[in-house]
This record gives structure tokens, sequence and C-alpha cells, in this order.
């Protein structure tokens, strides 16, 4: 028993057969080989490591194979061994493991190293130039007893013991006690009263479990969670390596520097120190990172919430992301994707960048920036900044809230919430939509829908054709844009028992004093009928005219038109 390796270089094509190899002095059977390296320079898959056992019966070979990748070939040197024990046959490659094979009787026997560079036979005809193996050592380290150990319990509670190499403890089904000792050993837990000593600085250590699991508090730097149980694994203060298995787990390395894969479920992920790594494969589930520091998703993770309550700043990455920030002032960049961003109670700017965006500063004076794509923000504080320049966009808004604010190039407003608050639109084509309290609505330029809803609701369409609705309520229709056939609104629900006109004086003169106009001011009908007749409608046809002039031609601009031509009286506007 021992550990058997030679470092090499090889430098060849077709027809070269380095090997470096043991095998038994017995040529009779039972025969047995381990080929630590065997190599055919021309075949990039015939570069492997096997163990051939002798079947005493059938006089036949039984091998087994492990592949070697074809970068052996590249004149470099690499090492190449084997440690053998009473338990397994396990060869490396540049100090890895690649393959382990259980010990048998056959290989309980002396075995001879050997060396070699041979003429691949199969390789003859392709055969050219000059092969070299040049070999650096070939070593023989010896063994005590056991150089490694396996060591199974029962369903007992067992005491297991380490030597001073790599051992793999498994105490079973009881509620075990297992000392590694020195080297790099592995521990099998499956029992909650499952005891792991391990000393500090003796090697690096792993465990291995079904159960959720915690190193607090133990000298251990890795573990490794398996089944499909929706289990967790929590680090200590060293550099852990945390790795989850098919279920949806929750993976926390403490204050080290720490390595998280989280593997195939719904992960979650707590970060502290801005070294630690974590890893996620494509369509592994929807993850989510927790980072008391400022912190950038990798690729493949889609959520992240700040904690804490610091200022410290979140990004996002290629995938549909949810950022949240924390109570401190916060810089949230979503990048690509479709993102949610959401602030918290500090002053926060977020940017959404490519995609369709969901912005909400919370409840500070938030910056909000969604960049391209069709982007909605939430406004809660009147300090709100939204700015966006591409996309048909909406807001949400609980506060009185203006679009008309430069590079605030937003088509749509809604109002929520119960508070008596308003909504201004800008030069685009704006839908203003109110709450079911009473709002403020004036549409600004732009041919614009407004809509009231519920509540007492002021509605203004501004500059452009705009079509007004003012929804429950007792609602007034505000008149104050310049006279003109290009501003021109569409009334759909006037009621006469509820709503009423609102006829700003200083652009239609003539009406008399401010507050109810007066009965000569009206007609109803095609046109004027005499001088005072500045306000006439049409009920036939809805439309709602301004006269200058009364009955002298000249002087008629329309107002609006009301789509459900209802029945005025001179009480239903008001001079302001």
């Amino acid at each position: 028993y021992g550990y058997f390796e030679m470092r090499a270089a090889f430098h060849g094509g077709a027809g070269a057969w380095p090997a470096f190899w043991m095998l038994s002095p017995d040529q009779t059977v039972p025969r047995v080989e381990v080929d630590i390296v065997e190599a055919y320079g021309g075949d990039p898959d015939g570069h492997h490591q096997a163990v051939h056992l002798s079947n005493k019966e059938s006089h036949a070979w039984e091998s087994n194979y492990t592949g070697l990748p074809a970068s052996m070939f590249d004149g470099a040197f690499h090492t190449y061994g084997a440690r053998i024990t009473t338990d397994w046959i396990t060869v490396y490659y540049d100090g890895k493991e690649l393959s382990r094979f259980p010990m048998s009787e056959s290989f309980r026997t002396p075995l001879y190293m050997l060396a070699s560079l041979a003429m691949n036979p199969l390789e003859v005809e392709r055969a050219s130039g000059t092969y070299k193996m040049v070999i650096d050592y070939v070593r023989a380290y010896a063994a005590p007893d056991v150089m490694e150990q396996h060591l199974t319990g029962t369903d007992a509670a067992d005491i297991l013991n380490g030597g001073s190499f790599d051992d793999v403890l498994d105490g079973g089904a009881g509620a075990d006690k297992m000392s590694g000792g020195l080297g790099n050993d592995t521990y099998r837990v499956d029992n909650a009263f499952d005891a792991v000593i391990e000393a500090d600085g003796a090697g690096i250590d792993l465990v291995i479990t079904s159960m959720t699991y915690s190193l607090s508090g133990q000298q251990i730097e890795q573990l490794t969670l398996t089944g499909l149980a929706d289990i967790d694994a929590m680090g200590n203060e060293l550099d852990n390596t945390l790795v989850g298995n098919a279920g949806s787990n929750l993976l926390d390395g403490g204050v080290g520097i720490d390595k998280m894969e989280g593997g195939a479920g719904d992960d979650t992920y707590y970060v502290d120190n801005a070294l630690d790594r974590v890893v996620e494969a494509d369509a592994a589930g929807n993850d989510w990172v927790f980072s008391s520091i400022t912190y950038s998703l990798p690729s493949y993770v889609e959520n992240l919430t700040l904690i804490g309550l610091g200022a410290i700043n979140g990004r996002g990455n290629s995938s549909d992301n949810e950022l949240t920030g924390n109570n401190g002032n916060n810089t949230l960049y979503g990048l690509a994707g479709n993102d949610t961003i959401r602030g918290g109670a500090g002053s926060d700017r977020l940017a959404g960048y490519d995609g369709t965006d969901l912005l909400d500063g919370g409840t500070g004076a938030d910056l909000m920036n969604g960049g391209a794509g069709n982007d909605t923000y939430y406004v809660d504080n009147v300090l709100d900044n939204v700015i966006d320049e591409a996309g048909l966009d909406q807001i949400f808004s609980l506060v009185t809230y203006s679009l008309a604010v430069d590079r605030r190039l937003v088509e749509n407003l809604r109002l929520t919430g119960n508070a008596n608050v308003g909504a201004t639109g800008n030069s685009l084509d704006n839908v203003l939509d109110g709450n079911d309290s009473d709002n403020k609505l004036d549409g600004g330029r732009g041919n614009d829908t407004v809509l009231g809803h519920g509540g007492n609701d002021a509605l203004t369409g501004g500059l452009g054709i705009d079509r007004l609705t003012g929804g429950a309520g007792n609602d007034f229709f505000v008149f104050s844009a310049p006279l003109s056939v290009a501003n021109r609104d569409i009334i759909t629900d006037f009621n006469h028992t509820a709503d009423t006109f609102r006829l700003q004086n200083s652009v239609m003169q003539g009406l008399g004093a401010t507050g109810a106009l007066e009965p000569r001011y009206f007609f109803a009908g095609t046109s004027a009928h005499d001088a005072d007749d500045h306000i006439v409608y049409d009920q036939v046809t809805g439309a709602l005219f301004y006269d200058s002039n009364g009955n002298v031609a000249g002087g008629v601009t329309q107002l609006a038109t009301l789509t459900n031509r209802p029945t005025l009286l001179a009480d239903d506007f008001f001079v302001i």
C-alpha cells in the first residue's frame, strides 16, 4: 500500500503510446494491472486511466476506464499518481482525484511500477516523426498500514476516529461522534444529533448531509446538501464552500469569503462579504440574494434584496430581476431584462435601463429612470422625480403629480389611494385617471383622455382634442384653453343634475360677472338668436359653442361635443 507518482511531459502524435502503469509480477491468472496513465497520441478519445482484473473462471479481463484530457500532450509536465489502500485504488491527474475503484483481493499482491513509451500498433500507418516522453521523476511513498480510511458505523450511536490522512466517516443511522483527525476528511451526517469534531488547521474538511445543517462552531470548511428536500446550509467564520441539492435551499456562508452554489431549486443566498461568490446555472430555479453590502447579481440569479440600514447599492444582470432596497439611500440598476425595482424608505436612485420595467422608489424622495421600454412607476412623495424619454410609460401616484416636467416624457398617469389629489399632463397624448376622491385633472397639451372616476372632479382638457369623462360624483368641466379649432373637447357623460361647466372669463369675454351664468347669455339651438347669446348648445348634435358676437356672424368657436346629448340650461354653467 502507498502512493505512486510520475511527473512527465509527453511530446507526440499518431503512433505514440506513453504509459505509467503497475503490474503484478506473476504472469499467470489471476493477473492485475493499474494503468495510471495510458495515452494514444493519435486518438483524442484514447487517453485514459484503467484498472484491469482477471476473472479466475473465464480468464477474461474485467476493466474500468476513466478518460483523461487531450491536453496531456501539450509538452508540459503533468503528474500521474495512484494511491492504493486496503479499501480503494484512487487515481490522480495533476493532484486531482479522477477516479476511485474498490479494492479487491486480486490486488493484494506486490506490483511493479513501469514507465514506457511504445509504438501503438493500431496507428503504425499514420506514425511519423520522433516521439518523446520526458520524465522528471518516479516516486513511491510507503504507507504505515492505511493512508486513507472509509469508516462506516451501524444503526447504533457509534464513535468513529480517523487517522492522519484523508478519511471518509459515515456513522450510519445513530447519533454518532465522528473525528477525522488530520487530513482532508469527509463526514456523512444523517442524524440531527451526529457530532463532528475537527481541530483547527487539520485539513480542508467536508460534511455531506441530507438535512439542514450548520457549520457554526466547527473547524469545517465545506458543506454539501444531498437529496431532494428543501433544506438549508449555514457556514461559519471560515472561508466556506456550500453546495445545495435539487431542492430549494437557503445558503448562508457567514462572515468568511464563501462560495455558495445552490443547484436546481429556488435558492436563497445571504451575502455579507464583497468576495463572497454565488454560483447558479441557467434555468436552475428562481433564486434570491439577500445582501448587507453593495452587490451585483451574478449570471442566472434573478432577485436581490438589500438588508440592514447602510446606504448600499445593487445591480441586476441580463435576466428579469427583482431588486429591493433597504431603509438607507440606495442606488439600484436593473440593466437588461424586464425588471421590478423597489427602493424602500430612503431617498433612492432607481434605473431600469433596457426592458419593460416597474420602478417604485418607496417613501423617500426618489429619482427613477426607466430607460428604454414601456415602464411603470409608483410615486408616493411629491419630491419623487421620474425621468423617462422612451417607450409608452405609466405612473401610479398617491400624491398630486405633474407630467409637465423636463425629461418626464411619460404618457399615462393614474391617481391611487383615497386622498384628494391632482394630475397634470404634458405635451404628449396623455391618459389621466383619477381615484375615487375629489381630483383636479388637467390634460395639458396633446390629445388627452381624462377620466375622473368617483369623487367630485375638476376636468380640464387643455390644448388639443381631448376626451373627458367625469364618472360618478358632481364633476365640473373647465374651459380655459385659448379658443381654437385645435382645442376642442369630447365630453362623454355630462349629467345635468350633477355636473357643471366652468368658463374662463379671460378667454371667453362678454359672459358677465363671475359666478352662475346669467340665463341671457345662454341659448339652446343651432346658433345665437340675439347679441347676448354667447354660449350656444345644439342638443341634436351635442355641439357646445362660444359665440363672441352673439347673432352677428363670424364669432363662433366650438368648445366641445357632448356625446350623450343631455339637456342643458344656463345654470349648468359658471363663469370663473
